[in-house]
């Protein structure tokens, strides 16, 4: 089995993000986008998060920790989630899936989200 590069799985990341979001007009909202700082950050903001916000109007914050700090923030605010988006390492993600396997099972008008924000 080959062992995937950070850049590639980024680059693969962002070509989605970006092209999931070209044909829609998301000015005014905020996308919130939990990950490590360092080369992380300064690789999704300049090749994910700068090319959305030019092809949608949207902003994009990013919120900088680690796993732990996410995991913990998304348990705690399962109800009503302040990160749009996290990045988790290979030993904690498998732990979001029953989370998100409620979530998609629920109808998106129960699901609040903080005011300004879709």
């Amino acid at each position: 089995m080959r062992k995937l590069h950070k850049p590639v799985v980024i680059g693969a990341l962002a070509a989605v993000w970006v092209t999931g979001a070209v044909a829609q007009d998301f000015s005014g909202q905020t996308l919130v986008v939990g990950t490590w700082g360092g080369d992380i950050e300064r690789l999704l903001r300049e090749h994910a998060a700068e090319p959305l916000m030019e092809a949608t109007g949207a902003k994009v914050e990013f919120l900088l920790g680690g796993s732990g700090d996410r995991m913990s923030k998304i348990y705690a605010e399962r109800e009503n989630p302040t990160m749009d988006v996290t990045f988790q390492n290979i030993y904690e993600a498998p732990q979001l899936w029953p989370m998100a396997s409620w979530w998609l099972r629920t109808p998106k008008a129960t699901c609040t989200r903080p005011s300004g924000r879709a």
